[in-house]
Formats: structure tokens, C-alpha cells, sequence
């Protein structure tokens, strides 16, 4: 049933529920509105992806290894462990065959579709808030940000978003052992 948000707010008067601010941000397949709390920094410029990524991975690397053991502060947090990975990447893998078409919403008896008026597929968990990884601290506007970073890279495109789980289709996969190693890396 579809609802405005002066109703949901009608609704909740009077109770002990309280209503954060809402605003309308896509449209379910059957028309009912579907709203989100507003981020409040959709204005703002987007974080660069890459760069997010590598704070997270200086940010692993201080509570996981000791000084000395640490990326220089000059280097790409993922570029020895991206070797030292690739290493291990037989010589018989074939990359055509890494990752595969494995989409959820393809495996499941029902699926819900939900229509979001976005320039790209990558703005979705931001107009949304998606908090989808909020037990890591990420918001939907960093999801957004890492999001178009896979796409530049990797050609990957947003296909599945549910409550805890979004799933990208990509059409670039890397081909040498050391990509692969560094995509694992990054994800």
C-alpha cells in the first residue's frame, strides 16, 4: 500500500514511535514510495574511492601489524601484498573462470525490484543512506564513492542491493594474477 509521508507521520502520532526526517528516494516496482533519511551530504563533493580504500588499509594495517612491519606512508598499501598474493596465483588459473554470474536476486523464488531515479548505478546506496555495511562504519555516500571507483576500474555495475548485501555484476575482469590479487585485495 502506498503511503505519503504525511500519513506514515499521522500514523506514528501519538505513539511512542518517532519519525526521523524522510525524504522520498525511489519507487517499488508496484508504485508505493520508498523513502530515506536524508544523509545530508548529497551536496557535497564525492570521496575519491581509491583513496577511501587506502586509508581503510593503512587503517587495518596500524591495529593489525607492528611499526615496523607497516606499508611507507609512499607506498600503495596494496601493492606488496598484491604480489605477495599473486604469487600464489597458479600459472594454470584460468582468469577467464575467476568470479562467474552467482547473482542472488537471479536465485531466488521472489524478488523485489525497486526503480531509483539515479544517474548511475553506483549513486544508489547514497540516495538511499544504505546502511548496509554500518557495522564497518561505512555509509552509503562511501559506498558510492568506492562503487564508481570499481566501475572506472573494473567496469562493474550495481545489481542486487538488499539489506545487508549488494552484489555487482562486472564486466572488466582483471587478467593478470597480480589484478586479480589486487581486486581480492581491495574488496
Amino acid at each position: 500500500m502506498a503511503m505519503a509521508i504525511s500519513e506514515l507521520q499521522r500514523l506514528c502520532s501519538g505513539t511512542d514511535l518517532v519519525l526521523p526526517p524522510l525524504r522520498r528516494a525511489a519507487v517499488a516496482a508496484d508504485g508505493a514510495p520508498v523513502y530515506a533519511e536524508p544523509d545530508g551530504q548529497a551536496d557535497a563533493p564525492l570521496p575519491d574511492g581509491r583513496a577511501l580504500l587506502t586509508r581503510w588499509a593503512r587503517e587495518d594495517e596500524q591495529q593489525l601489524r607492528a611499526p615496523d612491519a607497516r606499508t611507507p606512508a609512499d607506498e600503495d598499501p596494496f601493492g606488496t601484498p598484491a604480489r605477495r598474493l599473486a604469487g600464489h596465483i597458479t600459472a594454470e588459473v584460468d582468469l577467464d573462470r575467476v568470479g562467474g554470474t552467482c547473482i542472488a536476486a537471479l536465485r531466488q523464488e521472489h524478488t523485489v525490484l525497486c526503480l531509483v531515479r539515479a544517474d548511475h548505478g553506483c549513486d544508489v546506496p547514497a540516495l538511499l543512506n544504505w546502511p548496509g555495511a554500518c557495522n564497518d562504519g561505512m555509509t552509503g555516500r562511501q559506498h558510492q564513492a568506492v562503487l564508481r571507483h570499481f566501475h572506472e576500474r573494473y567496469g562493474a555495475e550495481l545489481v542486487t542491493l538488499e539489506s545487508q548485501l549488494l552484489e555487482l555484476l562486472v564486466t572488466r575482469r582483471p587478467r593478470t594474477a597480480h589484478g586479480v590479487a589486487t581486486a581480492a585485495l581491495e574488496h
